[in-house]
């Protein structure tokens, strides 16, 4: 009895670890003679199977083909395969719940794999904007799309659909900058802006670099804060050392990850720090009298520092002020006043520029031709008028004379300021008549 019972208890064990689906399906043993047949038991819905222990189910769905590349704005298809082992229901796909990556969509044709059927299409789309990454090796990166296949009763299966976003055809960068020639003077810093375009929702990484620097002039390339793909390109020209008048290209890279190379260039000359100082006209005038007259810097190219002028007339009482004094623009307004005791004639006055020290600019002269005249006499004139006398009752005629000095010859209007009806008093033998010139 023990040894029946202890034999019985251990086919039991036994069976207890199979994967039975309900107790109908648990066979129990009746002595030594083996498995009873469950007889009663109508074909499973499951495996079709009756009179006997389930096998056990197993789901798996694959992908084909492995991997393959996308390019950004396309889509491609792979064929979800699903193994069935011990149902045969239908088998229902979908995406797993930590979702897809941003600018990837996937639809399944179709999305529930009926019985009998072991095959649907996913078709995996990757938008234009999608963002692709590269590897160390410079190819697009593998990116994963889980999936799920559900076969109902418990089972469930986890998969990937493997695929590589890669780059348009439109995808590129461009590179501009802002001036692309520039021009400098010794120890001067200069800035130049560059700008980098993405095309075709390009999105990836980017490394950036300028060349290295020519002689007496250093570059450096930095982002610029808060402005996406925009650098400043700083150029330092030494004070001495410079190449003078050649033009230096910079060549500005930009390498993205996946496109070839983009490059563009800033060409710099650094000129002779210089500027030509001249009048646009001589000047003339009388003592104690001014005349002013334009000084144009002349400039040289890319040279802007503020000039100081003066004068030097060689002659005490010929001075000259200038406005603006520096001149920070291309002239300034001379003008020159000659004083009383200044003497007639011609004079070479002198003027002088002076840029800031550090400026690399020599101090220029230029003259300017100043013709003082003698001063001006005053024109006047005066008026002779002889007596008249005139009987009573009776007219006279008589003459005067109007005589010009200092250069005066505009014409004098006489005037009566008395006459006419005018009565002689008694006993008076003459009248004064009074003249008045205008």
């Amino acid at each position: 009895m023990s040894a029946r019972y202890s034999s019985i208890n251990g086919w039991r064990n036994s069976w207890r670890n199979l994967p039975f689906k309900s107790l109908r399906h648990l066979v129990w043993f009746v002595g030594l003679a083996g498995v009873a047949n469950c007889d009663d038991c109508d074909d499973c819905d499951d495996c079709g199977v009756g009179g006997g222990p389930h096998a056990p189910q197993s789901l798996v769905i694959t992908s084909a083909p492995n991997v393959q590349q996308i390019a950004q704005g396309d889509s491609a298809v792979h064929i979800i395969t699903v193994q069935r082992t011990g149902f045969t229901r239908p088998v229902t796909l979908g995406v797993a719940d930590k979702g897809i990556p941003a600018g990837v969509s996937v639809s399944f044709d179709v999305s529930t794999i009926p019985s009998g059927q072991t095959t649907a299409i996913a078709t995996v789309g990757v938008a234009s904007s999608a963002v692709v990454t590269f590897g160390v090796d410079g190819l697009p990166s593998n990116e994963f799309l889980p999936i799920t296949a559900t076969g109902g009763d418990g089972l469930r299966y986890a998969a990937n659909i493997v695929y590589a976003p890669k780059l348009s055809s439109q995808a590129g960068v461009t590179i501009a900058t802002t001036p692309p020639t520039i021009v400098m003077h010794a120890g001067e810093t200069s800035d130049v802006t560059v700008a980098i375009a993405r095309r075709g929702s390009y999105a990836g990484r980017m490394t950036t670099s300028v060349t290295a620097s020519h002689s007496g002039v250093s570059a450096t390339l930095t982002p610029v804060a808060g402005i996406a793909d925009t650098y400043r390109l700083r150029l330092i020209a030494a004070l001495t050392g410079v190449v003078i008048a050649t033009p230096l290209n910079f060549t500005i890279t930009a390498l993205p990850d996946g496109l070839p190379t983009s490059t563009t260039r800033v060409t710099v000359v650094v000129a002779l720090p210089a500027f030509s100082p001249g009048v646009s006209h001589a000047t003339r005038m009388r003592t104690n009298e001014s005349d002013t007259v334009t000084v144009l810097l002349g400039r040289g190219a890319g040279f802007s520092a503020p000039i100081a002028f003066s004068i030097d007339s060689g002659r005490t009482g010929l001075t000259g002020t200038f406005a603006p004094n520096p001149a920070v623009d291309d002239a300034s307004l001379l003008t020159i006043r000659a004083a009383s005791d200044v003497p007639p004639g011609d004079y070479k006055v002198r003027v002088r520029g002076v840029s800031p020290a550090g400026s690399g600019a020599e101090e220029k002269f230029t003259r300017v031709t100043v013709t003082v005249d003698p001063a001006a006499v005053a024109g006047t004139y005066t008026l002779s008028v002889p007596n008249v006398t005139v009987v009573a009752g009776n007219n006279a005629n008589t003459t005067f004379n109007v005589s010009r000095s200092g250069g005066f010859a505009g014409a004098v209007t006489v005037a009566l300021v008395r006459a006419g009806g005018v009565v002689v008093p008694a006993g008076r033998r003459s009248l004064w008549i009074r003249i008045r010139l205008r």
